[in-house]
């Protein structure tokens, strides 16, 4: 969001605004400070952008305060503190991104399913993953390990159904991803 800085009369000597915030990770501030003169004071050209950093990392809705300084010469705009209270609603969850949630296969075949994690990591995801009849199923990776670099790139599992000769109907099973850090 854009804000316009104007002071209520015709300053003396120049104002100088700041503008502090302790969570610089989640907000950016296109300018710490701004000068109002006796030339500009009622401008509506004296603008700050605040906005916030979209950092892919799901770490949860923030509120704090920013804190807006004054100081001139001239005593009525010297040392005024104002306090803004700010909220970032955070747009990002954890969780994984996969193909279909089912798979159904004859024997001998193979497909391919890709898996993501729908937020950077903090420290390492491994997803662990297996079946409950591994004398049926093979798998081909059955540890994904996703890091703050790599989290966002679809990696890849072969789930290949084993042809075992034997004439044993249609078989229905579960295939268990578990993410450990």
């Amino acid at each position: 969001k854009q804000r316009t800085f104007k002071l209520n009369a015709k300053p003396k000597s120049d104002v100088i605004i700041t503008i502090k915030s302790d969570h610089d990770d989640r907000l950016s501030i296109s300018s710490s400070s701004l000068t109002l003169s006796s030339e500009n004071w009622n401008s509506d050209e004296n603008k700050i952008t605040f906005t916030a950093i979209d950092d892919h990392i799901a770490n949860g809705d923030l509120d704090f305060s920013i804190i807006i300084n004054s100081s001139s010469g001239d005593s009525r705009f010297n040392d005024i503190e104002n306090i803004v209270q700010v909220s970032i609603k955070d747009n990002d969850e954890v969780g994984i991104i996969y193909d279909d949630s089912s798979i159904t296969l004859n024997e001998g075949q193979s497909v391919i399913r890709t898996f993501k994690l729908k937020s950077q990591p903090l420290a390492d995801v491994v997803l662990n993953i297996s079946s409950d009849h591994d004398d049926k199923l093979t798998i081909s990776s059955k540890q994904l390990i996703f890091t703050s670099s790599n989290w966002n790139i679809n990696q890849s599992v072969i789930f290949t159904a084993i042809d075992d000769n034997i004439a044993s109907g249609d078989l229905s099973f579960n295939i268990k991803i578990k993410p450990s850090s």
